[in-house]
């Protein structure tokens, strides 16, 4: 495995002036994505045309999540971010999830297609990647209005998902 290393600040990430390549800044928007405990289980192994997602289960927090959901939502942030930030570079993100059965820890493969541009909303989410921040604040009571379930809803049936509301 040729597993990339990232060694940047990835909050560095410019839209305009991205330094390095265009794969860097888009590993750098991968490895910016939320996971538990910061323990960012991932690992990329870019190939001609393509960037393979790995779970690397060393770091897998074993103690507080031994079913690996949260790594599994963890990876989900990290192929989000990356599929976001190809497109921002004008390719479509084609996404094979877990395209190897004998492979587990492949998580998935997205595969640079054809040029493509971004809408305003892809963009939107790429300019937000490096404001991401760790909410630490306790959580409270407070309904979340129906207008607001309504667009995650919509934000998940586009990615195929299902929003439950617990």
């Amino acid at each position: 495995m040729n597993t990339r290393n990232v060694s940047v600040d990835p909050w560095s990430v410019d839209p305009d002036g991205i330094p390095g390549t265009a794969l860097d800044a888009c590993l750098r928007a991968a490895i910016a994505a939320p996971s538990i405990f910061n323990s960012q289980p991932w690992r990329f192994d870019p190939g001609h045309g393509f960037i393979d997602l790995y779970a690397d289960r060393g770091r897998q927090l074993s103690v507080v999540d031994p079913g690996g959901r949260e790594l599994a939502i963890s990876l989900g942030a990290a192929l989000l971010n990356l599929r976001v930030a190809v497109l921002r570079h004008h390719r479509l993100p084609l996404t094979r999830l877990l395209p190897y059965p004998d492979r587990p820890d492949l998580v998935a493969r997205v595969t640079l297609g054809p040029p493509a541009a971004p809408d305003a909303t892809m963009l939107a989410l790429y300019d937000a990647i490096p404001h991401r921040h760790t909410n630490r604040r306790p959580f409270t009571t407070v309904a979340i209005p129906p207008e607001v379930l309504g667009e995650l809803r919509a934000a998940a049936g586009i990615e195929d998902a299902t929003l439950a509301v617990l």
